[in-house]
C-alpha cells in the first residue's frame, strides 16, 4: 500500500467521447485511473476496492453492496468503476458502474489512455448506481449507463437531482436491491466540481493498492 496526497486526486485523466459516461461530444471525468510515474499498469488494479460501506457525501449517497457483488469484486470477476461529466460544466450526472471481467481482461496491461479506454469499453456492463440531473429521459439514462432498464430510488433534497439504479438483467437488479442504498444530505461540490470521492479522502489522503 502507498499513500498519495490529495493533490493527486485531481491528477486524474479526462477522457473524451469513447469513455463510459460521455455525452454530447464533451469530456467525461473518472477517478478510476490516476496519472502516475509509471509507463504501464493493469487497469483492473485501478478499480474501486471492495469494502463494507461507501459514503459519498458530495453525491448524497451511502451504500453497502450485496455479499455476492462484494465477493465478485474481491475475485476480480466484477469491477466497480466511476464516471461523471466534465468538470468544466455544471454537474449533470455521476455514477458507479459494475462490469464483468473475463480472465483475459484481468491480465491486460495498458500503456496509455487510449488503451485504457479500449479496455474499459470492452467490459460487459451489469448495472450502475448514480445521480442524474432531474428530467433526464430514459433514452439519456440508457446512453449514459449502457443499461437497458432504470429504477428511480429517490430525489435529492434540493430537488435538482434524481437517483437511479440501472441494470441489464433481473438477476443483477436483485443484487442491487439486496444492497443497502441510502440517500443522505448532499454536501456542496468542491471548488472543481469533483464528486466521485468520499469526503475523508478529499480532506486527507487517498490510499491505493500498489
Amino acid at each position: 500500500m502507498k499513500q498519495i496526497k490529495k493533490v493527486m486526486v485531481f491528477g486524474v485523466l479526462c477522457f473524451c467521447t469513447a469513455l463510459i459516461g460521455c455525452q454530447n461530444k464533451t469530456n467525461a471525468f473518472t477517478s478510476s485511473v490516476l496519472i502516475r510515474n509509471k509507463t504501464s499498469f493493469k487497469p483492473i488494479d485501478e478499480a474501486i476496492d471492495s469494502k463494507e460501506e461507501y459514503v459519498y457525501e458530495y453525491l448524497g449517497l451511502k451504500f453497502k453492496l450485496s455479499q455476492n457483488i462484494k465477493t465478485a469484486m474481491n475475485q476480480k470477476s466484477l469491477v466497480m468503476l466511476d464516471a461523471q461529466n466534465a468538470l468544466n460544466q455544471d454537474l449533470r450526472y455521476a455514477f458507479f458502474s459494475f462490469n464483468t471481467v473475463s480472465n483475459t481482461q484481468k491480465n491486460i496491461v495498458v500503456e496509455d489512455t487510449k488503451e485504457y479506454i479500449k479496455w474499459e469499453n470492452s467490459l460487459k456492463r451489469e448495472g450502475t448506481i448514480g445521480m442524474y440531473l432531474k428530467g433526464m429521459s430514459q433514452e439519456e439514462l440508457t446512453d449514459l449507463t449502457k443499461c437497458k432498464y432504470h429504477k428511480k430510488i429517490g430525489t435529492a433534497d434540493d430537488k435538482q437531482y434524481e437517483y437511479y439504479i440501472s441494470y441489464q438483467t433481473e438477476d443483477f437488479l436483485k443484487e442491487l436491491m439486496k444492497s443497502n442504498i441510502e440517500i443522505i444530505d448532499r454536501l456542496k461540490e468542491t471548488e472543481n466540481g469533483f464528486v466521485l470521492k468520499e469526503k475523508k479522502d478529499l480532506d486527507n489522503t487517498e490510499v491505493f493498492d500498489e
